[in-house]
């Protein structure tokens, strides 16, 4: 595409350069034309004007009476010769190169020098041989006709030189007619042509063009240039960054993989523990109820049911891995059906009410009298609400506070949950890393009871797999507060409450609850 570009650009700038010197002759060209062919061509009508007034007033009698003779006579009439004298006298003036008169009867009747102009021709110029004949016969017609001539060789006398100059042709004709001279007079028509040399003026003028276009093609050279260095950068940072996409995608896959290779020991892991810790767990039971005999140490009673309860936690925490392990794959499924969320909010705080004294917070619940009832999964809501809970509890000091709180939201036809705490919170940085899978935010805590740090990420893929919404927010000192959202049944089975339809726990009173 950049390269592409870069062809476009050099094109455009080499249309760009011919179309600037084409613009810079037309420049000059209407220059020439249009200001110094004027300005100088109502010099010569000024010129013409004063010759007429003061000398061919004077002398076209003389001028009528040789057109009847041979010109190798007319220096035998002293009237002649005054008149050439008088005529280089006025037509002496620097800027002029030469002055022609040419009688309509006899051809050149004076000329101010014997200059020889000759016209020269160059790459797209040309010589026009009938130029002066033609704007003679337009003068002996009456027109004032000028051009410019930008190259001529003058050798006055053996002195050669390059000169710019402008012709131009006036028609001479008398002004004011002396009586009994009528016919002199007609015969004394004339035409002037008279040379200006404007070899300075066309230099500045070519200066002007001159610059005019090196200016013009230096900027178009820069932007051209830019355009080339600016593309070939953005060339060089595309590239790289479809590099640095490639690493990253590749870092990705990578990560993934590797995710997926932790995510698949793990599960393989727990399952393999599952089934040690359920005879432990089922023996550390039946030892406990002393099913087979007495236990007569009362110290060995105590280790058995720590090892119950250690067995019980360690299947819970697999649990956990394996459920998260199965959310990660997509393979973690989720039960639709209506759910009593008012009796399951109560069951599970009555379940967090032993850890909660034990830790000497106070548990407080909001729960309507109403049954609210959601679509979800009762088994996955039940596990939601137990790990908030849990979790709160967990990160509360002592005579701090947890409370849970449910309502119904039918501006959006939600179900919404929200359990709060006044513990120690956390800063908005460390939220990111609560989420994160096995990620614990440190501090002093965090290690109250144990656990592997998917409590919150896992309450997150359980609440949107049933097509809820997870919402936290905490502040350091002030606690922390996570709200889910759940869709409500259909209208038509909306408060249909029924036993089937109760979870485990069915028959708990809701009685509001502050412990210390």
């Amino acid at each position: 595409m950049f390269s592409n570009l870069r062809y476009v650009a050099v094109s455009v700038f080499g249309v760009l350069v011919l179309l600037t010197l084409i613009a810079g002759m037309y420049f000059k060209s209407t220059f020439v034309e249009n200001v110094l062919r004027l300005s100088v061509e109502q010099e010569a009508k000024v010129l013409a004007d004063s010759y007429t007034k003061s000398i061919w007033n004077r002398y076209y009698p003389v001028i009528g009476y040789i057109s009847d003779h041979d010109p190798s006579e007319w220096k035998i009439f002293p009237q002649y010769q005054a008149f050439v004298d008088d005529s280089k006298e006025l037509f002496s003036a620097n800027n002029l190169v030469k002055v022609t008169i040419y009688s309509q009867a006899k051809g050149p009747v004076f000329s101010s020098n014997d200059a020889v102009l000759t016209e020269k021709t160059g790459f797209l110029s040309f010589k026009d041989v009938n130029r002066d004949k033609d704007a003679i016969k337009a003068a002996g017609e009456g027109k004032n006709v000028s051009f410019t001539i930008s190259n001529v060789d003058i050798n006055n006398n053996g002195k050669l030189s390059t000169k710019s100059i402008l012709k131009s042709f006036m028609p001479l004709m008398v002004t004011e007619v002396r009586q009994g001279t009528d016919d002199l007079a007609s015969k004394s028509k004339a035409v002037l042509e008279i040379n200006f040399d404007v070899t300075e003026t066309v230099k500045r003028i070519d200066t002007i063009q001159f610059m005019l276009i090196f200016l013009v093609i230096t900027a178009l050279a820069v932007l051209t240039t830019a355009v080339f260095v600016s593309s070939q950068k953005a060339e060089s940072v595309i590239e790289k960054q479809q590099e640095v996409s490639l690493e990253m995608a590749s870092a990705k896959a990578s990560a993934e993989s590797e995710s997926k290779a932790k995510s698949q020991f793990l599960a393989n892991v727990s399952h393999e523990l599952r089934t040690p810790l359920n005879a432990i767990i089922g023996f550390s039971e039946i030892i406990s109820s002393e099913a087979m005999g007495p236990i007569n140490n009362e110290q060995y009673k105590e280790f058995i049911k720590d090892i119950h309860t250690s067995g019980v936690h360690l299947l819970s925490l697999i649990n956990d891995i394996l459920d998260f392990s199965k959310a990660e794959e997509n393979k973690l499924t989720v039960d639709f059906e209506q759910v009593d969320v008012t009796k399951l909010s109560k069951m599970c705080v009555r379940m967090v009410l032993p850890r909660a004294e034990q830790a000497k917070v106070k548990l407080t619940e909001n729960i309507p009298s109403e049954h609210i009832i959601a679509f979800a999964d009762s088994k996955r809501l039940k596990q939601v609400i137990l790990n908030l809970l849990s979790n709160s509890v967990k990160f509360t000091p002592e005579n701090g506070e947890v409370g849970l709180k449910l309502w119904k939201n039918t501006d959006n036809n939600m179900i919404s949950l929200e359990v709060h705490d006044s513990g120690v919170g956390m800063a908005a940085q460390d939220l990111a890393k609560a989420l994160a899978p096995f990620g614990q935010v440190d501090n002093k805590l965090s290690r109250r009871y144990e656990g592997t740090g998917l409590g919150l990420p896992l309450t997150k893929k359980l609440v949107e797999l049933m097509k809820g919404k997870f919402d936290i927010r905490s502040e350091v000192g002030l606690g922390t507060t996570v709200t889910i959202s759940l869709p409500l049944p259909s209208n038509a089975m909306e408060g249909e409450a029924t036993d089937k339809e109760t979870p485990a726990g069915e028959g708990l009173k809701p009685t509001p609850l502050v412990q210390k």
